[in-house]
């Protein structure tokens, strides 16, 4: 799982465990899905070890893709892993790690 609150102040920052608990709570209805961490491994890395052929990303705007898209190139080029990227709908795009941490950890 990719740490997105790595820019905010480390008040703010849910700790790693308690990041992938909420994760695993948020989705434990939802028999295909995993929540594992690769913290302090290449991303490529860590599919090809479990077996991961495509990484899927989530992308709000054209920062999200000029971000994204030297990542999805080199993971392809160190391990062959292809990058689907999904549009967020219009409605929701304003919505950031940083908005979401400032409004569940008010205060913190």
């Amino acid at each position: 799982m990719p740490s997105h609150a790595r820019g905010l102040p480390r008040l703010l920052r849910p700790g790693h465990a308690e990041r992938l608990a909420l994760l695993a709570e948020l989705t434990s209805d939802l028999a295909n899905v995993t929540v594992d961490s690769s913290a302090g491994r290449l991303l490529a890395d860590y599919c090809r070890d479990v077996g991961i052929g495509v990484i899927v990303r989530g992308v709000r705007n054209s920062g999200d893709l000029a971000h994204e898209l030297p990542m999805a190139r080199m993971n392809r080029h160190l391990s062959g892993l292809d990058t689907v990227f999904v549009p967020t709908s219009p409605e929701r795009a304003y919505i950031s790690s940083t908005l979401i941490a400032a409004t569940a950890w008010p205060g913190a």
